[in-house]
């Protein structure tokens, strides 16, 4: 019996908060056995944007928040749908409030309102990544 390698996703993680960007990176590698995460971490739009461009780049998931320097969140995830509607979104947040959650539900693929637990960030990435290959 043929054993299959591990399925290999590319992720974009902008998140302006270093600890968090190191803690998810860390989550990433070690949450799932099955799947293997390439992660790359920004702290800016303008970064994200620089590598979503870039020919040389792969990116299958873009995690992003909505408050962060460079090109502002909402016009980012705007950009990123509109050019590369092949790249799945999670945008985490802190607002919970319903105009917020109704104006980019449309756009991104899972919302993720803070403080959220480890376990249901994978689930999410899982159902995009692993459940739509």
């Amino acid at each position: 019996m043929e054993k299959k390698g591990k399925a290999k996703f590319s992720i974009l993680l902008l998140d302006d908060e270093n600890s968090v960007a190191e803690l998810m990176d860390h989550i990433f590698r070690i949450r799932d056995a099955e799947h293997r995460y390439d992660v790359t971490t920004v702290s800016d739009g303008d970064a994200a944007m620089k590598l979503i461009e870039s020919p040389d780049t792969k990116i299958d998931l873009f995690i992003t928040d909505l408050s962060h320097p460079g090109i502002a969140g909402g016009e980012l995830i705007f950009l990123v749908r509109q050019k590369y509607p092949e790249i799945r979104i999670i945008v985490q947040t802190g607002y919970g409030d319903d105009e917020i959650l109704d104006l980019y539900a449309p756009i991104v693929d899972i919302i993720l309102l803070k403080p959220y637990k480890s376990a249901e960030l994978m689930t999410a990435i899982n159902r995009l990544l692993v459940d739509h290959k």
